[in-house]
């Protein structure tokens, strides 16, 4: 299982409803994301958040357009500090991971 902490999310608004919700993750595609591109990995993103669903980008830290988890997820809009998760993402997929691209250091691995 990957957790993640949300590093910055936000939405773009028109009215009170949000139109496309955003959240940039401390790891990406550079890091224990790399599967995407080397496996052709499609993973399941969920939170703990719950309500109303939106569709939703994810990205990674680094502002490079090639770090981007999804374009299309439909998850509740997220707030700074929300956890974001994958419960298969692999064996490798720390293993495989850039160490401090962009001076990014690696995301943590927790236990559950």
């Amino acid at each position: 299982m990957f957790i993640n902490n949300s590093m910055r999310a936000g939405s773009l608004r028109f009215s009170d409803t949000p139109l496309l919700a955003a959240g940039f993750f401390i790891d990406g595609i550079y890091g224990d994301f790399s599967g995407m591109v080397f496996d052709h990995c499609k993973y399941e993103f969920k939170t703990l958040r719950r309500g109303q669903t939106f569709l939703s980008a994810l990205a990674g830290p680094t502002c490079d357009s090639f770090d981007t988890l999804s374009l299309d997820v439909e998850i509740p809009e997220l707030y700074v500090g929300d956890v974001v998760y994958v419960k298969n993402i692999g064996a490798y997929s720390s293993a495989s991971a850039v160490a401090n691209f962009n001076g990014f250091p690696p995301a943590k691995t927790v236990l559950v």
